[in-house]
């Protein structure tokens, strides 16, 4: 091999990898090909070729500057560069994965000792022996917003320690190996509380101190979980700055006026208590209880209010000192100014490294994008320099320059907006944009609001009575407390909300309020004194201090742990759970047993969905219909585990409860069927009454036309027989809407039994039907007294198949097309159907009674008079031509 320097222009081949490269160069001279590479190269893994420092520098790169493998490529495509594949970047990615988490990991550890070597130097030396608690800083910042469906979240605390959830999408086959970041599986709605204990306890058992003060924001109910992982009481402080915007979003005017407020009274409850309840009187030019805070002179210009005067009005002073004195109450709260504003900035870098708009939710990026997110909070932007030391990088000088050039504006950028002028000015001009966006949308009026168009409350304008005695079960002997519980709610209607939850027992009181999520009614407030404004709760006009219902819902189940073994009485109950419900209490329960095998799955969470909550998921909505998501508000889960739910729950109900819906063939139970029929309007040997029934579906994706029925929406044709007391006894739910009822029954399994004899008997159909000599019909154009006695007879008897039709959809509104349609495939609603019919005769059964007005066949196209009651004897019948 010659010694002759080679030269680009002879290149005669490029294998890439990547962005790097091995080109074929052939010597001028000795006419032999070399390989050379154009970057250094490292050794990832125990055997293959070496991996190029570009490739591995460039995921680096990408996940320090929030880029993904198609934006870069835009990038360097554009310049005319060539880039680099989606899988290699997957690759380099999972290569940095480890280097990152040990660098984010060290810096944690390295902030932890440098927090508890600050909180030994501040303690005096006679205290030393009584070590104080840590005080940590928690908030949540979500990766992409949604309902829970497919939500991520980092949490984290004050020193910046990192945790990542992830709630996926369940794979519809076996994953092969691999490291799956998939850690939760309940809703992202319940993610914040329950991290937030577990980042505690991690950091007392790392640190060996306790965890006393927690400072936060009041939007979720984390302090009570957080005391039950720890086990012993923590502090809870509100976070200053979110307190102040609740205010802000209000009132903007009064904003600075608080803040001020707050802040001169930093750890002096009562004076901070004082002066909050004296802010609304200085905004009206009445200062006699203001605090040092006020500058107020004869001829003061209010700079926060409109045209620097001070405000006026009756009714607008009482309005605000209501809102002013609700925050006056958590004054305990307030006093020691606690902020999480350390952790929203760290929310800003996870927004430039993992991007709200790209969700990076189906791999470990995320994991590795917070890893970094959390590195450079706590080293800086030279994080990058120990990550390429960890990967076993070389060092890269340009890397390290950019890197102090940053840290040096960053710290130059903080000196500067630190200046009181500086603060002052963006304080101005914040003001200023507020006040003139509040101007326009004043001159504007309302154009763009919540439910602006939903200004009348629907609501019951009496208690409804009890309709049928409940049956009680007799406790004979009860060693535990008895607690007796009642609820208050905002109206008298199914879907009202929870206001007020009250329990008594020998042992203590519970009592809690709940922020209201609908409208109160006027009805309502005439009777309990609730009513609102906002979000604001006022009872008897002064306001009460009020949690959301996830909350309080907590706080009542963590009260009844304390009471335990319990016995709960509550008011009405079995009557509310057959109204919602359509069963009662112990037919719930008789279900759940029967279900709950095919129901309860080999499963590895911690917070499964048990089986009676699938149950009565599933009835709720076979009884209420409506939109999924809403099922899903009322039972706690998302909305796709409720559509997962009801598919599971109906099919097991189908397969194990079909034996509800039978045919008899046996001759004593035709001759009962025959005498009740017969006691009605005297028309024998009758075993049945058949009709059909529309059941509105969504439109189909595959053979949509054949499910348009006559009256021209999408649905099924459900033929069904059923006997004098409304039980049905055949159903047939599987042909479209467009088939006639006279085709579904010539192919009824049950005509052939009726051609071949098996039964004994004549079934009643209408005139959709044809005449066949088991099959009565009336007559078309009866010409005789003796034809038409028939047809009166004949649409008196047969009616009870249309009674039955509507009290079936009167108990199973999702059945009703005034709820909408069946929001499934096809398959999955003749399920749904079947099991409404089934769980109707097991009503029928029971005798449990039908709460709800009593509706008509949506579908039946004739009016049916009351019938008449009157006899027809066997001769009349006889009379009738030959069948």
């Amino acid at each position: 091999m010659c010694t002759i320097p080679l030269q680009l222009h002879n290149t005669e081949g490029e294998k890439r990898q990547g962005l790097g490269s091995y080109l074929s160069v052939r010597c001028a001279e000795c006419n032999f090909i070399n390989t050379i590479q154009t970057n250094k190269t490292h050794v990832n893994g125990s055997r293959g070729p070496g991996v190029f420092d570009i490739n591995t520098k460039t995921a680096i790169g990408l996940t320090d500057s929030g880029l993904g493998a198609r934006q870069f490529n835009k990038l360097v495509t554009t310049m005319g560069i060539p880039g680099i594949t989606a899988k290699t970047i997957k690759r380099r990615e999972r290569e940095i994965k480890i280097p990152i988490y040990d660098v984010a990991k060290d810096s944690c550890l390295r902030v932890i000792e440098e927090e508890i070597e600050c909180m030994s130097k501040s303690i005096p030396q006679e205290e030393a022996a009584t070590p104080e608690g840590l005080k940590a800083k928690y908030d949540m910042c979500w990766q992409k917003e949604g309902r829970g469906d497919h939500t991520i979240v980092h949490q984290e605390l004050a020193p910046f320690w990192v945790n990542t959830q992830a709630k996926l999408w369940v794979l519809r086959k076996e994953p092969n190996l691999h490291d799956c970041p998939r850690n939760w599986d309940k809703s992202a709605k319940a993610m914040e509380a329950d991290t937030a204990a577990r980042l505690l306890k991690i950091l007392e058992e790392t640190t060996g101190l306790q965890v006393d003060t927690l400072i936060m924001d009041d939007d979720a109910s984390t302090i009570s979980k957080v005391k039950q992982a720890l086990g012993h009481d923590v502090e809870k402080w509100s976070d200053i700055n979110h307190s102040t915007k609740s205010v802000s979003n209000a009132l903007y005017t009064l904003q600075k006026s608080t803040s001020y407020a707050v802040k001169q009274n930093k750890n002096d409850k009562e004076h901070l208590r004082q002066n909050i309840l004296a802010i609304v009187p200085h905004s009206f030019g009445i200062h006699e209880n203001c605090g040092s805070w006020c500058r107020a002179s004869e001829n003061h210009k209010y700079k926060s209010l409109p045209n620097g005067k001070c405000l006026s009005g009756d009714d607008l002073y009482k309005d605000l000192c209501i809102i002013f004195k609700t925050m006056a109450n958590n004054a305990h709260k307030l006093a020691p100014c606690g902020s999480t504003k350390e952790v929203e900035s760290l929310h800003n870098m996870y927004g430039s490294k993992a991007p709200k708009r790209i969700c990076y939710s189906s791999s470990e990026a995320l994991c590795i994008r917070t890893s970094a997110s959390v590195s450079q909070k706590n080293l800086g932007y030279t994080y990058l320099s120990e990550v390429n030391t960890k990967a076993g990088l070389s060092p890269n000088k340009v890397t390290i320059k950019h890197a102090r050039e940053l840290q040096t504006e960053r710290n130059r950028q903080l000196s500067y907006s630190g200046k009181p002028d500086v603060k002052r000015r963006k304080i101005d001009h914040t003001l200023n944009k507020t006040v003139k966006q509040a101007t326009l949308e004043k001159k504007e009026g309302d154009t763009y609001k919540t439910d602006i168009c939903l200004h009348n409350i629907s609501e019951c304008t009496e208690i409804p009575y009890i309709k049928y005695k409940p049956e009680l079960d007799k406790i004979e002997l009860f060693e535990g407390t008895v607690v007796v519980f009642d609820l208050e709610t905002s109206s008298l209607n199914d879907d009202c909300c929870i206001l007020q939850i009250a329990a008594k027992s020998t042992k203590s009181d519970f009592n809690t309020y709940v922020q209201p999520t609908k409208p109160i009614s006027t009805a309502t407030t005439a009777v309990t004194g609730l009513s609102s404004g906002g979000s604001i709760l006022y009872y008897n006009g002064n306001p009460v201090s009020a949690s959301i219902p996830e909350a309080a819902f907590q706080s009542f189940v963590l009260w009844l742990d304390t009471q335990s073994p319990v016995l709960l009485v509550a008011h009405n109950c079995k009557t509310f759970d057959a109204k919602r419900y359509r069963l009662d209490r112990r037919s719930i329960f008789d279900l759940v047993d029967v279900l709950a095998p095919h129901l309860e799955r080999p499963t590895l969470r911690n917070f499964a969905i048990p089986p009676l909550h699938q149950v009565l998921t599933t009835l709720r909505y076979y009884a209420k219909g409506g939109f999924l998501s809403e099922i899903g508000d009322i039972h706690g889960i998302s909305r796709s585990s409720v559509s997962r739910i009801i598919s599971s729950v109906t099919t097991s109900l189908v397969s194990s409860l079909l034996y509800k819906i039978k045919f008899p063939l046996d001759q004593p139970s035709l001759r009962e069927i025959k005498q009740d029929f017969h006691n009605m309007y005297g028309m024998p040997n009758v075993v049945g009454a058949v009709d059909g029934t529309l059941i509105p579906i969504i439109r189909p994706s595959e053979d949509e036309q054949i499910f348009v029925c006559r009256k021209n929406y999408h649905s099924l044709n459900v033929q069904a027989i059923c006997d004098a007391k409304m039980k049905f006894t055949n159903v047939v739910a599987k042909w479209p809407g467009n088939t006639h009822d006279s085709f579904i029954m010539q192919n009824c399994s049950l005509s052939e039994k009726f051609e071949n004899k098996q039964v004994d008997g004549w079934l009643l159909g209408d005139s959709g039907y044809p005449l066949k000599p088991w099959l009565l019909t009336p007559f078309l154009n009866p010409s005789s007294n003796g034809e038409e006695k028939y047809n009166r007879c004949h649409k008196s008897t047969r009616n009870v198949i249309e009674r039955a039709f509507g009290l079936l959809k009167s108990r199973f509104r999702c059945l009703h097309k005034t709820t909408g349609c069946l929001h499934f495939t096809p398959k999955k609603c003749t399920n749904i159907v079947v099991a409404c019919f089934i769980l109707h005769n097991i009503c029928i059964d029971k005798s449990i009674p039908q709460l709800d007005e009593l509706l008509e066949d949506d579908n039946n196209e004739n009016d049916h008079e009351q019938p008449e009651v009157f006899n027809v004897f066997r001769d009349g019948i006889n009379n009738v031509p030959p069948l």
